[in-house]
């Protein structure tokens, strides 16, 4: 079951600041990749261990045909992230895009 740490603050104006982090996902959670891109090649890549049975390591997953949620198999802890690469599928290969793609657990807005 994932565990989700939720820190509460004020900033300077003394304005409510709340940030989340996940700390953990576990076998039975639950992860939806969606893009607002709206490219039908959008996908992901695992450059690591996948915490899914379906897609395995080394699959490129397209996020625009997407069905239902991904059921995670492997217990993940924020000490040991899995990173993952955003790009586009291309044929039989993947392009990965400049920047960090996600990682599991996902560190939250904030952090």
């Amino acid at each position: 079951m994932a565990l989700i740490q939720y820190t509460i603050g004020k900033d300077d104006n003394g304005k409510a600041v709340v940030t989340y982090s996940v700390q953990s996902i576990g076998p039975g959670d639950q992860i939806a990749f969606v893009s607002d891109w709206g490219d039908a090649a959008t996908a992901v890549s695992c450059e690591g261990d996948s915490p899914f049975q379906d897609p395995p390591a080394g699959t490129v997953y397209n996020v625009a045909a997407a069905g239902a949620p991904l059921l995670v198999v492997k217990t993940v802890l924020a000490s040991a992230p899995i990173q993952w690469s955003c790009g586009e599928a291309n044929g039989d290969g993947f392009t990965a895009w400049p920047g960090t793609g996600p990682i599991f657990p996902p560190i939250g807005p904030g952090k």
